[in-house]
Protein backbone atom coordinates (compact mmCIF):
# COMPACT_ATOMS: atom_id res chain seq x y z
CA UNK A 1 0.00 0.00 0.00
CA UNK A 2 2.81 2.41 0.78
CA UNK A 3 4.35 1.93 -2.65
CA UNK A 4 0.99 2.98 -4.22
CA UNK A 5 0.97 6.15 -2.11
CA UNK A 6 4.60 6.84 -3.08
CA UNK A 7 3.84 6.46 -6.81
CA UNK A 8 0.73 8.62 -6.49
CA UNK A 9 2.69 11.37 -4.67
CA UNK A 10 5.51 11.27 -7.21
CA UNK A 11 3.02 11.53 -10.09
CA UNK A 12 1.24 14.40 -8.35
CA UNK A 13 4.50 16.27 -7.74
CA UNK A 14 5.73 15.78 -11.31
CA UNK A 15 2.36 16.90 -12.71
CA UNK A 16 2.41 20.10 -10.65
CA UNK A 17 5.99 20.81 -11.70
CA UNK A 18 5.19 20.33 -15.37
CA UNK A 19 1.96 22.33 -15.23
CA UNK A 20 3.43 24.93 -12.89
CA UNK A 21 6.02 26.07 -15.41
CA UNK A 22 4.73 28.97 -17.45
CA UNK A 23 5.36 28.77 -21.11
CA UNK A 24 7.18 31.84 -22.30
CA UNK A 25 5.38 33.71 -25.03
CA UNK A 26 6.99 34.30 -28.33
CA UNK A 27 7.72 37.98 -28.93
CA UNK A 28 5.59 37.80 -32.07
CA UNK A 29 2.57 36.76 -29.97
CA UNK A 30 2.72 39.81 -27.65
CA UNK A 31 -0.31 42.07 -27.65
CA UNK A 32 -0.17 45.83 -27.16
CA UNK A 33 -1.18 45.36 -23.52
CA UNK A 34 1.69 42.87 -23.01
CA UNK A 35 4.14 45.32 -24.52
CA UNK A 36 2.84 48.15 -22.30
CA UNK A 37 3.23 45.97 -19.18
CA UNK A 38 6.74 45.01 -20.28
CA UNK A 39 7.63 48.66 -20.87
CA UNK A 40 6.20 49.72 -17.48
CA UNK A 41 8.15 46.93 -15.75
CA UNK A 42 11.27 47.98 -17.60
CA UNK A 43 10.78 51.61 -16.56
CA UNK A 44 10.19 50.57 -12.92
CA UNK A 45 13.48 48.71 -12.82
CA UNK A 46 15.38 51.45 -14.65
CA UNK A 47 17.81 53.29 -12.41
CA UNK A 48 17.84 56.42 -14.56
CA UNK A 49 14.66 58.45 -14.22
CA UNK A 50 13.32 60.18 -17.30
CA UNK A 51 13.45 63.98 -17.40
CA UNK A 52 10.09 65.64 -16.77
CA UNK A 53 9.66 66.75 -20.38
CA UNK A 54 10.02 63.15 -21.64
CA UNK A 55 7.42 61.68 -19.28
CA UNK A 56 3.80 61.25 -20.40
CA UNK A 57 1.71 64.30 -19.59
CA UNK A 58 -0.26 62.63 -16.79
CA UNK A 59 3.00 61.69 -14.98
CA UNK A 60 4.63 65.11 -15.23
CA UNK A 61 4.69 67.20 -12.08
CA UNK A 62 2.25 70.08 -12.22
CA UNK A 63 3.92 73.46 -12.16
CA UNK A 64 1.93 75.56 -9.75
CA UNK A 65 3.10 79.17 -9.54
CA UNK A 66 3.46 80.65 -6.10
CA UNK A 67 0.59 82.70 -4.76
CA UNK A 68 2.60 85.93 -5.02
CA UNK A 69 3.45 85.29 -8.69
CA UNK A 70 -0.16 84.47 -9.49
CA UNK A 71 -1.38 87.57 -7.69
CA UNK A 72 1.06 89.77 -9.62
CA UNK A 73 0.02 88.22 -12.92
CA UNK A 74 -3.64 88.74 -12.11
CA UNK A 75 -3.07 92.37 -11.19
CA UNK A 76 -0.82 93.27 -14.13
CA UNK A 77 -1.82 90.88 -16.90
CA UNK A 78 -5.38 89.68 -16.33
CA UNK A 79 -7.61 92.56 -17.28
CA UNK A 80 -10.55 90.38 -18.34
CA UNK A 81 -12.03 86.95 -17.58
CA UNK A 82 -10.50 85.73 -20.84
CA UNK A 83 -7.04 86.66 -19.55
CA UNK A 84 -7.78 84.77 -16.33
CA UNK A 85 -8.66 81.65 -18.35
CA UNK A 86 -5.46 82.08 -20.36
CA UNK A 87 -3.40 82.18 -17.17
CA UNK A 88 -5.19 79.22 -15.61
CA UNK A 89 -4.68 76.96 -18.67
CA UNK A 90 -0.96 77.67 -19.05
CA UNK A 91 0.91 74.38 -19.45
CA UNK A 92 -2.26 72.26 -19.85
CA UNK A 93 -3.67 70.66 -22.99
CA UNK A 94 -6.68 72.48 -24.43
CA UNK A 95 -9.01 71.55 -27.31
CA UNK A 96 -10.76 74.07 -29.53
CA UNK A 97 -13.43 73.32 -32.14
CA UNK A 98 -13.75 75.53 -35.22
CA UNK A 99 -16.71 75.55 -37.61
CA UNK A 100 -15.78 76.25 -41.22
CA UNK A 101 -17.87 78.05 -43.84
CA UNK A 102 -17.17 78.88 -47.49
CA UNK A 103 -17.35 82.69 -47.85
CA UNK A 104 -18.70 82.32 -51.41
CA UNK A 105 -21.80 80.63 -49.99
CA UNK A 106 -21.08 77.26 -51.58
CA UNK A 107 -21.23 74.07 -49.57
CA UNK A 108 -18.02 73.17 -47.77
CA UNK A 109 -16.17 70.18 -49.24
CA UNK A 110 -13.59 67.94 -47.63
CA UNK A 111 -10.86 69.25 -49.95
CA UNK A 112 -11.74 72.85 -49.07
CA UNK A 113 -11.66 72.20 -45.32
CA UNK A 114 -8.44 70.14 -45.54
CA UNK A 115 -6.66 72.87 -47.49
CA UNK A 116 -7.99 75.61 -45.22
CA UNK A 117 -7.04 73.90 -41.96
CA UNK A 118 -3.60 73.19 -43.44
CA UNK A 119 -3.14 76.90 -44.15
CA UNK A 120 -4.34 77.84 -40.66
CA UNK A 121 -2.03 75.24 -39.13
CA UNK A 122 1.00 76.62 -40.97
CA UNK A 123 0.06 80.21 -40.08
CA UNK A 124 -0.21 79.31 -36.40
CA UNK A 125 3.03 77.32 -36.56
CA UNK A 126 4.80 80.32 -38.12
CA UNK A 127 3.59 82.34 -35.13
CA UNK A 128 5.25 79.77 -32.79
CA UNK A 129 1.94 78.27 -31.68
CA UNK A 130 2.28 74.51 -31.23
CA UNK A 131 -0.99 72.97 -32.40
CA UNK A 132 -2.27 69.73 -33.89
CA UNK A 133 -5.24 69.96 -36.26
CA UNK A 134 -7.78 67.19 -36.88
CA UNK A 135 -10.73 67.47 -39.25
CA UNK A 136 -13.58 65.82 -37.35
CA UNK A 137 -16.29 66.63 -39.89
CA UNK A 138 -16.50 68.22 -43.32
CA UNK A 139 -17.13 71.65 -41.82
CA UNK A 140 -15.59 71.21 -38.36
CA UNK A 141 -11.98 70.96 -37.14
CA UNK A 142 -10.39 70.20 -33.79
CA UNK A 143 -7.33 72.19 -32.72
CA UNK A 144 -5.29 70.62 -29.90
CA UNK A 145 -2.86 72.86 -28.01
CA UNK A 146 -0.22 71.47 -25.65
CA UNK A 147 -0.01 74.86 -23.93
CA UNK A 148 -3.50 76.14 -23.25
CA UNK A 149 -2.38 79.77 -23.07
CA UNK A 150 -1.71 79.65 -26.81
CA UNK A 151 -5.31 78.67 -27.55
CA UNK A 152 -6.55 82.19 -26.90
CA UNK A 153 -3.98 83.68 -29.29
CA UNK A 154 -5.13 81.19 -31.93
CA UNK A 155 -8.77 82.05 -31.20
CA UNK A 156 -8.04 85.72 -31.83
CA UNK A 157 -6.37 84.85 -35.14
CA UNK A 158 -9.05 82.40 -36.32
CA UNK A 159 -11.98 84.65 -35.40
CA UNK A 160 -10.70 87.20 -37.94
CA UNK A 161 -10.71 84.67 -40.80
CA UNK A 162 -13.62 84.90 -43.27
CA UNK A 163 -13.84 81.10 -43.44
CA UNK A 164 -14.33 80.75 -39.67
CA UNK A 165 -17.98 80.57 -38.64
CA UNK A 166 -17.72 79.78 -34.93
CA UNK A 167 -15.11 78.83 -32.34
CA UNK A 168 -15.84 76.72 -29.26
CA UNK A 169 -13.20 77.04 -26.56
CA UNK A 170 -13.63 75.86 -22.97
CA UNK A 171 -17.40 75.61 -23.35
CA UNK A 172 -17.77 79.14 -24.70
CA UNK A 173 -18.83 79.94 -28.26
CA UNK A 174 -17.19 82.83 -30.09
CA UNK A 175 -18.43 84.05 -33.49
CA UNK A 176 -16.01 84.15 -36.39
CA UNK A 177 -15.79 86.62 -39.26
CA UNK A 178 -17.67 84.15 -41.49
CA UNK A 179 -20.75 83.97 -39.24
CA UNK A 180 -23.68 84.69 -41.59
CA UNK A 181 -26.14 85.35 -38.74
CA UNK A 182 -23.99 88.16 -37.44
CA UNK A 183 -23.71 89.71 -40.91
CA UNK A 184 -27.47 89.49 -41.51
CA UNK A 185 -28.27 91.22 -38.21
CA UNK A 186 -26.15 94.22 -39.18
Amino acid sequence: MSWKVAIFCSLLISATLICGEKKKKEIRDFTDADLERLYAEWEENDEDELPDDEKPEHLRPKQHPSFEELQQQVIYVAKSPEDMMRLSKKGQSVMMFVSIVDPSGAAVTKDFSDALTGIWHSNLYNNHIDVQVYNVDIDRALFLFKDGAQAWEAKDFLSKQNECKEITLEGQNFPGAGDMKKKQEL
